[in-house]
């Protein structure tokens, strides 16, 4: 019985050539683009072709601060409620940070820890996550890997990460290096 959970065939997107992958239960899996301007449109251009055979969350980033949250701000504990489950345990990892409380405004957390409670908001909703480490910093960046490591092997789950370096490769499952063809477009 195949246990996939997401495949890939591989393409050439934008800028990239990414090669055919899976990712199976209990795998942390990283793919790493050359950092630059083209890591976020690569990103949402590949996502919507992955073979979703089983249903993932995405840690959904925090906008910029609309009009209506500059006049009343969006506190920690109110973007955790709407984007994740705030009675699952990996919620509490959240206010370990420093400075982050239940009242604090979600736009005035560094951009670092912003990363930490996007990632914990999407895995309490469920143990198959996508999510990359763009916005994390090397402050965090071991925090943000263990937090999925420790939730894939806990509950059988799975991880596609996205990087813009390589500095993770040997702490996952598996680094996949999307080829950079040239700005031949």
């Amino acid at each position: 019985m195949d246990n996939t959970l997401f495949r890939f065939a591989g393409a050439n997107i934008g800028r990239f050539y990414i090669p055919p992958f899976t990712v199976s239960p209990g795998e942390v899996v990283i793919i790493g683009f050359p950092g630059g301007p083209y890591f976020m449109e690569t990103v949402r251009l590949m996502v919507p072709q992955l073979q979703e055979i089983y249903p993932f969350t995405y840690a959904k980033k925090i906008g910029p601060r609309s009009l209506w949250h500059k006049l009343i701000p969006e506190t920690v504990q109110s973007y955790v409620t709407k984007n994740g489950n705030p009675y699952h345990p990996i919620i509490r990892e959240i206010y370990q940070l420093p400075n982050v409380y239940p009242h604090s405004d979600i736009h005035e957390v560094n951009a670092n820890d912003r990363a930490i409670i996007q990632l914990c908001c999407a895995l309490s909703l469920s143990n198959v996550v996508m999510a990359d480490f763009q916005a994390v910093g090397v402050a965090r960046e071991d925090l943000f890997l263990e937090l999925v490591t420790q939730q894939v092997q806990r509950h059988q789950g799975a991880a596609l990460l996205f990087d813009e370096c390589r500095d993770l490769q040997h702490r996952c499952t598996r680094f996949i290096t999307a080829e950079y063809l040239g700005d031949t477009l």
